[in-house]
């Protein structure tokens, strides 16, 4: 009789160790997961940022046969200077044909965003300034500046659309530009100004185009100085 006890004693104990062992499986299975960490969010890059101003007006130079040479003469009402329109090449009409452009491209820029401005920038910043234009910019940035543009109009040489660009580039926060690059570029027109008795359109577009056709010949000289280390070699002329 006591050993069937003790066997049932010992039966009794290996089943409830088994339950144990069948309940704690079962309370594994069903706790919830441990937290998995969140991977590291990447560090924000700050896009690289080229400023873009337009240019601060347009002007006129005119040499006929017998007189000439008094920059805007046809906007001062001189007599036998050809009419011009006004504001033919307006900051607003500027602006209308870069922001068709990709200017970093253009300029050989990786990773930049243009921020094309409203404003213009007074002669004395363009030429003067050592710093950025815009203090509070990001660590990777450039500007292209148009300062003067002007329409060339020689009864020899031809009609000239002549834009004058600067460019700078900064880096960090250095004070002073890494690089920069001044030039003036060239495109020649005919069809502009128009005839007073004909239609005035085709001529703008001729000149608005010639316009956008300088920022690319500009880029190209840029890459051109580059080339050569920093070397100036005359200035580009768009046939």
């Amino acid at each position: 009789m006591q050993k069937l006890l003790r066997g049932t004693r010992f039966l009794l104990v290996g089943m409830l160790a088994a339950s144990s062992a069948v309940s704690a499986a079962q309370d594994a299975a069903t706790a919830p997961a441990a937290p998995v960490a969140a991977p590291a969010e990447a560090p924000t890059v700050q896009a690289c940022e080229l400023h873009v101003w337009p240019g601060r007006g347009f002007h006129t130079v005119y040499y006929g046969w017998a007189h000439g040479g008094t920059i805007d003469g046809a906007q001062k009402g001189r007599k036998g200077y050809p009419a011009i329109p006004d504001e033919p090449l307006s900051p607003e009409i500027q602006r209308g044909e870069l922001v068709k452009l990709d200017i970093p491209a253009i300029l050989g820029l990786t990773g930049y965003r243009t921020v094309l401005h409203d404003q213009v920038l007074s002669g004395t910043a363009i030429r003067s300034k050592p710093g950025r234009q815009i203090a509070d910019s990001a660590p990777c940035y450039a500007e292209l500046m148009i300062d003067d543009i002007v329409f060339q109009n020689n009864v020899i040489n031809g009609k000239w659309l002549n834009v004058i660009f600067r460019f700078r580039q900064f880096e960090e926060s250095a004070a002073a530009p890494v690089g920069s690059y001044g030039t003036y570029v060239l495109s020649r027109v005919m069809k502009f100004p128009s005839d007073p008795d004909t239609d005035p359109q085709p001529g703008l577009d001729e000149l608005h185009a010639a316009f956008s056709q300088s920022v690319t010949e500009f880029g190209k000289q840029y890459a051109a100085y580059r080339k050569r280390n920093g070397k100036k070699k005359g200035a580009s002329i768009t046939l």
